[in-house]
């Protein structure tokens, strides 16, 4: 199956051939450590490992990065503040990562830290001087932007119709405003590593050229991370990058697009974030990942409360259909929806239809079911949902760890009264799971029930 994708450098959606025939490499710009994560930081994380369950599908090996951006103002800051070090503010950070990406299903990935890579960033830095990309001023170093006359190719603007600094401030010393930090001078020991040019730390662009060139080799296969970083900082990184390889890090630039609330970007700067570990509390992992993959990754994602209810319903609907197939289906090769829903995720990654696809198998076997198909039908319905979810990293629960105590007791309780010919008993029962959202169905093969 030919797999499709849009390619943000080109402007067009391009079909994967990967450089190495059967590999497939991923580099994805991860979070910074410095506080706890939100929903919107997720999202980015979810898209990309769901991308490469689905390549891993589709028979290639895959190879995925994820960095930690572990020393940043933010983290210098916290660690001052609460007279701890760099490397225990960002320890705990990435362990609060850890947690929720663990709940969350994301598959284990390469993860490396950019101070574990400074000596390199070094090296490449003295490159790009060397190569009259780069010039030193007052113990820092900056890319000039005027060498580089591609420069824009990403984002598909000129320089001047970009804002300076984008997310820093600009710095004294520096030739032109667009050109860019690649080392800090930074006179705490503490907190900087020495170089040629004095004590200080790395830029945050040269972090990720580093790391992905070190981890993946250059070219890599895909460059993926949020809409937000396109620039300044996937622009800055191919500009830094490409004078020593003489092309673009990566074939393919994907971007997913953000979160919102009330149509603003979900942003810790603004205040309007859900923790995930909050969100987690309220809501199955498995509703938030089916959530985060409601949309089109290219396209925003309103982070609505009301979303996630709909999202847990829908899991809720494929927790049912599942249990109602598991007792009475045969097992099958075949699997209902898959080749469509794997077309959908061949077409530019389309996660949306995809879901579709998944509930309208659903339906279909609530039907099949109502209607008394023969098991090898119900087979075919019950391996195509399992599948389906399978890739999507969602793993429905079976009625056992759905229920709680009181539930099995209660479906107990009512099956002990039919055996002993007790029917009032059983209907009283029967009404209390009612009254828990319960449904319980008599089947020749015994009670089978789900929640409604």
């Amino acid at each position: 199956m030919s797999i499709r994708v849009h390619n943000t450098q080109s402007g067009r959606i391009e079909t994967l051939t990967p450089i190495h025939p059967g590999e497939v490499r991923i580099y994805v710009c991860g979070p910074t450590v410095y506080d706890e994560l939100h929903i919107g930081n997720f999202r980015c994380f979810v898209i990309f490992d769901t991308l490469a369950r689905f390549l891993r599908q589709s028979g290639y090996e895959v190879t995925k990065v994820q960095n930690f951006t572990d020393v940043d103002d933010r983290i210098i800051a916290k660690a001052k503040a609460e007279k701890i070090s760099l490397r225990q503010v960002a320890d705990r950070y990435i362990d609060l990562y850890h947690r929720d990406a663990r709940r969350l299903g994301i598959d284990e990935q390469i993860e490396p830290r950019a101070t574990d890579h400074v000596p390199q960033m070094v090296a490449h830095i003295e490159r790009l001087i060397e190569l009259g990309h780069a010039y030193v001023a007052d113990g820092s170093v900056y890319f000039s932007v005027q060498s580089f006359p591609a420069y824009g190719q990403l984002s598909h603007q000129p320089v001047d119709e970009r804002q300076a600094g984008a997310r820093v401030e600009v710095e004294a010393g520096k030739r032109a405003p667009e050109d860019f930090a690649l080392w800090k001078s930074e006179g705490d020991p503490e907190f900087s590593w020495p170089s040629p040019w004095g004590w200080g730390r790395p830029g945050w662009h040269i972090e990720c050229s580093v790391m992905s060139a070190d981890h993946l080799g250059v070219p890599f296969d895909i460059h993926g991370g949020g809409v937000d970083l396109l620039f300044p900082h996937h622009e800055n990184e191919i500009a830094q990058s490409t004078p020593l390889v003489e092309q673009s890090p990566a074939r393919i630039w994907m971007h997913n697009g953000m979160l919102t609330m009330s149509g603003e970007k979900m942003s810790k700067s603004l205040k309007n974030t859900f923790r995930v570990s909050d969100l987690l509390d309220r809501y199955p992992p498995e509703a938030i990942r089916l959530f985060l993959l409601s949309a089109h990754y290219r396209s925003p994602l309103a982070a609505e409360l009301e979303g996630l209810d709909q999202a847990k319903a829908a899991l809720r609907r494929i927790e049912n259909v599942l249990r109602r197939l598991r007792p009475m289906a045969a097992p099958s090769e075949a699997k209902e929806g898959w080749d469509r829903f794997l077309g959908c995720l061949a077409d530019d990654f389309n996660t949306a239809e995809a879901q579709g696809v998944l509930f309208e198998t659903v339906r279909q076997a609530n039907t099949a079911l109502d209607n008394g198909a023969k098991p090898g039908a119900l087979g075919r319905y019950l391996a195509g949902i399992e599948a389906m979810c399978a890739l999507l990293g969602v793993t429905p629960k079976s009625a056992d760890e759905n229920a709680d105590d009181g539930v099995a007791e209660l479906v107990l309780a009512r099956e002990t009264a039919r055996a002993s010919r007790d029917f009032a008993l059983a209907d009283r029962l029967r009404q209390q799971l009612k009254d828990l959202g319960v449904v319980v169905e008599d089947t020749a093969q015994g009670s089978r029930w789900y929640r409604a």
